[in-house]
């Protein structure tokens, strides 16, 4: 590598790799970077804008004079044995950039070596793969070295150039992924890594013109703007969104072995991935049987935190946030259908972590809701018979389907012309974890369905408001992550009140108009919040927070229309005023859950 393994630590600023060099952004704009097992901060990377996606997709352009699919295929081999070699260096980066476990991590690192050798055009020398110009890669911040070789890696065998967008929340893997593409000595500019927030770099490569092919995996809501930006210009895309994988137990399955390779494809990243399975589904009679293996499952899984442990943290707090919310609506409603309760692990006091837990006979809206919970969550549905089994799996082919389709290139690639992904496996036991999404073409076909919550909520697909004087307007898509009366001593001076009702939403559908300012200041917790207000008028509007870097957090009173925003929960009540009236039907905690 051109440097020691990336763990920036604090103050150390990384940049993009723009045209073979290493580059600062236009602006100085940064996002800051944790470690998702201790909260550690390892430094920062840029928050790229427009033009710096410009300037890569311009270099990329200028790159593609050259036969790239040619220069990488007679260094591929070299490649390969070099990311073998290498291997425990790029595990430990991925542990410290997304938590996962060290083990897991190192096998990822030697499949991700495997899968490019087989991707290797050996014997048709590549005569198959047809370039289509400037790829745009968007990815997200699950097992991210195995993504970067799967989906990039490929993309520059088949001759394209390529610019990649990695998740904002693990963004450490792509730096050590580019310092190695670096190391080949290919032409200047068929690679680069654009660092920065969905909203901001990943819009601005969507809605290029300049992009021949789009890909992306990540949630619906993302997919959604992304297909939405991409429509414009009408490049290309290559979409992949969550699932479930359904595993079925059959009458005489092996379940020691279901739950051997659920524990292990599922917990050891944080339930994050698309790759494992999250819905089992048992005969009726077995059921108590597949729990109580469940169970002991869990118990044994090592979450003592050392070298050799299987349970993995999520990547940010707001993710954490969003599977607490759903774990702690089916305490509320639904008490009996929940294995597991909505924790920490003992062993690990720090971290974005949460303890594994199994939801038995969920509802469809629950499962349609699964399909895109980043979490250690696992959804267990009895059948009575072959027709129910049937049934149930139709009616949620949309959050489980998946199917090989073309990838836009000028002709169909290697990748395209093979169906890989089949709609759902029946084993006799558990499945093996599937492969990735295909890099040329495989993309999740999604029933359109409105996101429903648990019972007693409302689904909330667009929320739009602003300041009291009209200045400043924003709108949100897609249903917010939380809604809850914080009580922190920040909230209680900045609103003058006993608490403020806040509704946090994904920062990919959240859009702004009008000029906020913004006043930075550290909260309660330690952590760097940006307040945003109305120039003008002063109307409090939405907080940016570090520690959730993919939310923004609006005031509930900001809303044009609020009625449904109804909360869940009451936060930081250890600094609540003592005359503070609470609905006591609402889950109560000292901070925030978890």
């Amino acid at each position: 590598m051109n440097a020691a393994v990336p763990v920036l630590g604090k103050g150390h600023v990384a940049r993009n790799f723009i045209g073979g060099e290493w580059r600062l952004p236009r602006h100085g704009y940064e996002i800051d970077v944790y470690a998702p097992t201790s909260i550690e901060e390892l430094g920062s990377v840029p928050r790229s804008a427009a033009a710096d996606a410009d300037d890569a997709l311009d270099r990329a352009s200028a790159a593609l004079r050259h036969d790239i699919g040619a220069i990488v295929r007679a260094r591929a081999v070299s490649f390969c044995e070099t990311v073998r070699a290498r291997a425990a260096e790029i595990a430990r980066v991925e542990h410290l950039d997304s938590g996962a476990p060290l083990e897991f991590a190192a096998r990822t690192v030697h499949a991700s070596a495997s899968w490019m050798e087989e991707m290797l055009p050996r014997e048709r020398g590549g005569a198959d793969v047809a370039a289509c110009g400037c790829s745009a890669w968007i990815l997200p911040s699950y097992a991210p070295f195995w993504l970067y070789c799967s989906q990039v890696f490929e993309a520059l065998l088949a001759g394209h150039a390529v610019v990649l967008k990695p998740s904002s929340t693990t963004p450490l893997t792509a730096v050590c992924f580019a310092e190695m593409i670096a190391d080949l000595d290919l032409p200047a500019g068929c690679f680069a890594v654009l660092q920065g927030t969905g909203r901001d770099a990943g819009t601005a490569l969507a809605r290029s013109p300049k992009v021949d092919r789009l890909g992306f995996v990540g949630g619906r809501d993302a997919a959604r703007m992304v297909t939405r930006s991409a429509a414009e210009p009408l490049t290309a895309c290559t979409i992949s969104t969550g699932n479930l994988n359904p595993s079925v137990l059959l009458a005489d399955g092996d379940l020691d072995s279901l739950v051997r390779n659920l524990a292990a494809s599922l917990f050891a990243h944080g339930g994050q991935g698309g790759f494992s399975s999250r819905w089992v589904l048992a005969p009726e009679e077995r059921l108590a049987d597949v729990l109580a293996a469940l169970e002991r499952g869990l118990d044994a899984l090592d979450a003592s935190g050392g070298a050799g442990t299987s349970v993995a943290p999520l990547v940010s707090e707001d993710r954490r946030v969003r599977v607490v919310r759903f774990l702690t609506a089916l305490e509320r409603y639904a008490p009996e259908s929940t294995i597991g309760t909505v924790q920490r692990p003992p062993a690990f006091p720090m971290g974005y972590f949460l303890s594994p837990s199994v939801v038995v006979d969920p509802s469809p809206n629950d499962l349609i809701r699964g399909a895109d919970l980043p979490g250690p969550v696992l959804f267990v549905s009895p059948y009575r018979s072959e027709n129910d089994l049937a049934s149930a799996l139709l009616d949620l082919r949309g959050s489980g389907r998946s199917a090989c389709t073309p990838c836009g290139a000028p002709r169909r690639c290697r990748q395209c012309s093979r169906a890989r992904v089949a709609p759902y496996e029946s084993t006799t036991a558990a499945p093996r974890a599937p492969a990735p999404p295909n890099p040329c073409g495989a993309a999740s076909t999604r029933v359109e369905a409105a996101s429903s919550v648990a019972e007693g909520e409302e689904a909330m697909s667009k929320l739009s408001g602003g300041c009291a004087c009209g200045q400043v307007r924003y709108s949100a898509e897609g249903p917010p992550a939380l809604v809850a009366n914080c009580h922190c001593r920040d909230c209680q001076r900045a609103g003058g009140g006993q608490m403020s009702t806040v509704v946090a939403v994904g920062k990919a559908g959240f859009e702004i108009s009008g000029g906020p300012k913004g006043y930075g200041y550290t909260g309660d917790s330690g952590a760097k919040l940006t307040r945003y207000f109305c120039p003008t008028c002063g109307s409090r509007l939405y907080t940016d927070a570090d520690a959730m870097a993919d939310l923004a957090i609006l005031q509930a009173g900001s809303l044009d229309d609020a009625s449904d925003c109804r909360p869940m929960m009451n936060i930081y009540c250890a600094s609540a005023q003592p005359w503070a009236a609470m609905d006591d039907a609402l889950p109560k905690f000292d901070g925030m859950p978890g």
